[in-house]
């Protein structure tokens, strides 16, 4: 059964490329789908050379204390996954447009229904026409693509693909039965109340989602602390995990009419390679550059941040505090 996988952490991707799903679902081989891990630090020590020292400013009269992480986001939040507590943060309770890191609960509900469904991952799926014309950032899937459920997930998590997260919301929606007092609607409709539910069940009293991808059509809204609870959620699942700390993957999608065709999606997380293992970029012009990371036994959650690049710069500051602290677990 899939569940024993999804129960049965793992750190790397087998070493011989290929990955085992146990029960209903055969193994099989990821070459030409090759992936390649991100994480690749294993110690503290190791990661005191791979991480920049941060410059801190001068104390001045009135100002922080020099120890304070200075940060450009808007919200964010250093949450240990441990204690299930949070070690500081600022405005992490403040409701804000979340962009892409939705795609965090789009996985996350599209894994649990692969699991209560128990479909075959390597089961192909067509591309419709709503996923192959959608807009912002695309795995660059087109209608009437077909590819395996496995690489859907790839698709949406590493290139932030749009189309991946529509195919994925429609595909698992036409499983998920409405309650009765529920009217008849969408696949993708019904995809969406599931990432309702699953917030509700989580505790994120402050997330309501509109649609599976995070554009700013309609509004997707959370905390930097409601999106902690869910990816130190997520990273419990090993799939999902193993998802998200991949830098690179290739596969291989069906056209019909044009053959056979190899893609390659990169990772939009330039933090994996850092000692960070995920979690999911974000960007609107409403939400600004955002991210969601984690390392050791923190998750990081950064909102509005002022630049793309600031984002990175932010998580390596929070890093450099908490690492500091001495309260951060290299082994989690």
């Amino acid at each position: 059964m899939l569940i024993n996988y999804l129960s049965k952490p793992r750190k790397h991707p087998s070493s011989n490329g290929s990955i085992s799903f146990p029960g209903f679902i055969k193994p099989f081989k990821i070459f030409p789908r090759t992936i390649y891990s991100g994480s690749g630090q294993k110690s503290c020590s190791s990661l005191k050379t791979a991480l920049p020292k941060l410059e801190r400013s001068e104390k001045k009269k009135g100002s922080r204390p020099e120890f304070f992480p200075k940060v450009s986001a808007k919200a964010w939040i250093v949450y240990d996954q441990g204690t299930q507590s949070v070690v500081l943060g600022r405005k992490q309770y403040a409701k804000r447009e979340i962009a892409s890191i939705t795609k965090v609960m789009t996985c996350v509900v599209a894994i649990e229904e692969l699991i209560r469904s128990k479909k075959d991952i390597e089961e192909l799926v067509e591309i419709s026409l709503a996923a192959g014309s959608v807009k912002g950032t695309t795995a660059g899937l087109a209608s009437k693509d077909q590819l395996r459920l496995i690489d859907l997930f790839f698709a949406l998590m590493l290139p932030s693909g749009n189309d991946a997260a529509i195919a994925l919301s429609e595909y698992f929606g036409k499983l998920i039965q409405p309650h009765q007092e529920e009217e008849e609607g969408s696949d993708k409709a019904k995809f969406i109340n599931k990432m309702n539910e699953k917030a509700q069940s989580l505790g994120m009293k402050d997330t309501h989602f509109t649609n599976p991808h995070g554009m700013s059509t309609s509004v997707n809204v959370s905390t930097a602390y409601d999106l902690a609870i869910l990816c130190e959620h997520a990273l419990k699942i090993p799939l999902f995990k193993e998802v998200v700390s991949c830098s690179e993957y290739s596969c291989e999608v069906v056209a019909r009419k044009k053959g056979v065709r190899k893609v390659v999606w990169k990772n939009t997380n330039k933090m994996l390679g850092k000692g960070f293992y995920g979690v999911k970029t974000g960007f609107t012009p409403v939400a600004g550059p955002c991210l969601s990371c984690a390392i050791g036994n923190f998750v990081m959650v950064l909102l509005g941040c002022e630049s793309r690049h600031d984002r990175w710069k932010d998580s390596l500051e929070l890093f450099e505090f908490v690492k500091k602290r001495g309260s951060i677990d290299m082994n989690a």
